[in-house]
């Protein structure tokens, strides 16, 4: 959050006079605290973290005055930004027909500190139709590809404890292999001699 603000000075004062605009702000329930000193008119200050909402007070001191009474409370809300875009999706080379893989991806970041988790989708055989195969705070899932895919491609978004969505991270199409059969077993042994029951 970037807050700024604006002094009007006093025509009856030699603005010459002015030495400082002392701005203090309180975050959540701790103390005041002062953020900024100095005679800018309209400085602005950035908040180390994203509260939902913030209190700012200010006031004037000058070089031969006492200070200024604190101005009134201000309570100014701050707007929820979504997390950003996971940052990587991985989706295994070799992918079986009816194979159990695991998709993994980047985490993603949310400057209001209020990630909750993450969606990930499948679509199938170069088609636009989604089916929604996790839900949860981890960075990978686990999907069993339908039998008869020919090709397979995962997305994954997050999301915020606003639902405020990320944009996509999508992976490219991956050549889905025929499921093979077990291979012939290399020798049946049987016995030399065999008794009747």
């Amino acid at each position: 959050m970037v807050l700024g603000w604006h002094y009007y000075g006093d025509d009856s004062i030699d603005e010459m006079v002015v030495r400082n605009v002392n701005v203090e702000i309180q975050v959540y329930t701790a103390g005041w605290a002062t953020v900024y000193t100095g005679h800018e008119s309209n400085p602005t200050y950035r908040m180390p973290s994203h509260p939902d909402s913030i209190k700012v007070r200010a006031r004037v001191t000058h070089s031969r005055y006492e200070a200024s009474a604190w101005s009134s409370v201000a309570t100014v809300k701050a707007a929820n930004v979504a997390p950003t875009v996971p940052s990587s999706i991985s989706v295994p080379e070799a992918v079986h027909s009816g194979e159990t893989i695991t998709i993994t991806w980047g985490a993603s970041t949310d400057v209001n500190n209020n990630l909750s988790g993450y969606e990930t989708w499948r679509a199938v055989n170069g088609g636009s139709s989604w089916t929604q195969i996790y839900q949860g705070h981890a960075c990978s899932a686990t999907d069993t590809v339908p039998a008869g895919t020919e090709t397979v491609r995962y997305r994954v978004r997050a999301y915020d404890t606003k639902n405020a969505f990320s944009g996509w991270k999508t992976s490219a199409w991956v050549t889905v292999l025929p499921n093979t059969a077990p291979t012939t077993p290399a020798a049946v042994t049987i016995p030399e001699t065999i008794y009747g029951g």
